[in-house]
Order: C-alpha cells, then sequence, then structure tokens
C-alpha cells in the first residue's frame, strides 16, 4: 500500500477554495472572520488550514475561517497542511464533524446538517454514524431533529436566541412549521427540563413522577457495566437529560486535554480550577 505524505507549505491566499464548507454565512460569521484575520495579521497564524492540491487550485478541508479573514485583513500567503491527496467526500465530512467536536466551533443546526450529510453520503444510520464520530447515539440523536425546525426557528437556534436543545425538543413533538413557532413562544422563559415535561404532556397527556425530566436528584452513581469504574455526578436538581448535558460537556474538556498531553491528575485539577473561577 503506497502511503502519502503530508507536507506544511505555504500557499497563497488567491489559489485556494473552500468547495465542502459546513459553516452558515452571516454577518456575524464574517464579523468573527474580519477578527480573526486582524489577529493573524497581528500575531501571525498559529494553526494551518488543511487541503490537497488540484493542478494550480489549493482545495481547503478545514480552515474556511482562516481563509475568509486572511482575505479580509488582505493577507497573501497562508500556512497549510497539504495533504497530498484528494479525500472521498464521506472523508471530509467525517474530518468537519470530528474538528467540530474537539473545537466546537459550528453552530448547533449546521452541526446537524453535518451529521445528516455523513449519514447520506456514507449510508449510516445513527449507530454506526456515533461510532465512527466516537459520540454516543443519545449525543448524535439531539442534533439530528434540528434538520426538520422551520428556517427561522433555525436561524434562532443558530443565533443563541433559541435554546438548541429546546429546538431539538420543537422538532421532535411536531413537523408543522406553525406548531413549532407555538412550541418556540412557550418555551421562553422556561428552563429545559420544564419545557421538556410540559411537550411531553401536551403529547401524552402526562408528566406523571416516573418522568425522566421531571424527576431530579442530588447524585447519579452508576457502575459502567464491563469496566471495574464507577462514574458519578452530584449537584442541585439533576434530571437525566442534565446528566447528559454535563457528560458530554466532560467529553469535550477530556479530549481537549488528552491532545494537549496532559495526566488524568492534572486533567482533574484544571477542571477544578475551572469551577473555582466560574
Amino acid at each position: 500500500m503506497t502511503h502519502q505524505t503530508m507536507n506544511l507549505v505555504t500557499v497563497l491566499t488567491a489559489i485556494c477554495d473552500y468547495p465542502m464548507q459546513p459553516r452558515t454565512w452571516t454577518e456575524s460569521v464574517r464579523a468573527y472572520c474580519r477578527q480573526l484575520g486582524e489577529n493573524m495579521q497581528a500575531h501571525g497564524q498559529k494553526v494551518p488550514v488543511i487541503g490537497w492540491f488540484v493542478g494550480k487550485r489549493f482545495q481547503l478541508a478545514d480552515g474556511g475561517c482562516r481563509l475568509e479573514g486572511a482575505k479580509l485583513a488582505g493577507i497573501r500567503e497562508l500556512l497549510a497542511l497539504d495533504l497530498g491527496k484528494e479525500p472521498t467526500k464521506g472523508d471530509l465530512l467525517l474530518a468537519q464533524a470530528s474538528i467540530d467536536l474537539h473545537k466546537q466551533h459550528l453552530p448547533p443546526v449546521d452541526r446537524a446538517r453535518l451529521y445528516r450529510s455523513i449519514m447520506a453520503e456514507r449510508g449510516f444510520n445513527g449507530k454506526q454514524t456515533a461510532e465512527e464520530l466516537k459520540v454516543t447515539e443519545s449525543w448524535l440523536s439531539r442534533f439530528l431533529p434540528l434538520t426538520d425546525l422551520a428556517p427561522d426557528l433555525q436561524e434562532l437556534v443558530n443565533s443563541g436566541a433559541l435554546e438548541w436543545s429546546k429546538g431539538s425538543l420543537i422538532a421532535q413533538a411536531s413537523k408543522d412549521f406553525e406548531q413549532q413557532r407555538e412550541l418556540a413562544k412557550a418555551a421562553a422563559g422556561m428552563t429545559r427540563d420544564a419545557f421538556a415535561a410540559s411537550v411531553r404532556k401536551a403529547r401524552h397527556g402526562n408528566g406523571g413522577e416516573g418522568d425522566h425530566e421531571t424527576v431530579k436528584v442530588t447524585r447519579i452513581k452508576c457502575e459502567v457495566p464491563g469496566r471495574k469504574a464507577t462514574i458519578t455526578i452530584a449537584g442541585q436538581d439533576i434530571s437525566l437529560s442534565l446528566a447528559i448535558d454535563i457528560v458530554a460537556e466532560w467529553l469535550k474538556e477530556a479530549r481537549k486535554a488528552a491532545e494537549s498531553g496532559l495526566s488524568a491528575k492534572s486533567f482533574e485539577r484544571v477542571c477544578k480550577d475551572k469551577s473555582r473561577g466560574g
């Protein structure tokens, strides 16, 4: 088997293209790119763009914001990692999703669209996609419904005006855009758990004591099947959904720590320091 060599090179900004951009371009994104370009101009480019050459053009697999920022700031050259060959569309989509999982840089709806694209391109189901991305099926299933929201509600989710987890619940509750908008109005001022309980009550006529959203505890302790380990989550008013969010956030931070070469003990200290500071 022949292995392509990846090389760190400098490429002209003018010959760079980004054909697989997963991000929705809005004014706020352009403002971010402009700020990024100014930062690159002042302090240099810290992270290379990633891509490959097609003739005399360089196609980006990652680094669209850096490219746009460089154009806006008048930067003529970019540091780039040349993959040496063209990856498949499925490879690119998975790479973008993996980068997003580590950086958390995509808005929620764009992330959901990216996951949908991976499933369509690879012919994956939810379980296969989650395994490929090394996330839980629960994590994946909470984002995917966002693609079924009304376009205006998708914009609200991406802007942060509508909490993405509420948007997901709305999309699962109804496919009718008008009903979705009514639910979005009802969600304003409610906690995610309270809104989830009200949605289920409206759909099923109950919201009983056994509801996993309404039952809250101060401590969840679970033995991990097949491993000599225990996971404990402690705090105030913890529901199962909140526990899922906590674990997902912890996994994101743990991945970053592992990539930075931190030990488990060091990561523990970092988490403690962040908790004290915030």
